[in-house]
């Protein structure tokens, strides 16, 4: 596994355990998150969103492509709470050293409705 797959771990598991250390030893102080709603600048405000977050459940990576400091995520974002939905995502990922820098996430934002 490449060191950059192995950061994006940890963080998308910080993420789901709502780890603040872990987040802060992993990802970039300047760290800039894109998503379909909102885009979230700096550690401080990604942890809050992070502790804010109020789904539950998981993704189920199907493909990683690494490609120098880029890590491209293909699987299925799996939503338990406070809902049940099933959505195909991709998330960009370009680190900086051995932290996670920028994160662009692709998903259909409509499957969120339900």
């Amino acid at each position: 596994m490449s060191q950059i797959k192995e950061i994006a771990m940890k963080v998308m598991k910080a993420w789901d355990e709502k780890d603040e250390s872990a987040m802060r030893k992993h990802v970039h102080p300047d760290y800039i998150s894109k998503d379909p709603m909102v885009t979230t600048v700096g550690i401080n405000n990604a942890i809050k969103k992070m502790n804010e977050f109020p789904f539950k459940g998981g993704l189920e990576i199907r493909h990683t492509i690494a490609e120098g400091n880029i890590l491209v995520v293909e699987g299925d974002w799996i939503i338990k709470e406070p809902f049940q939905a099933e959505l195909p995502m991709v998330s960009v990922m370009k680190f900086e050293g051995d932290m996670l820098k920028e994160k662009s996430i692709y998903f259909d934002t409509a499957k969120m409705s339900k």
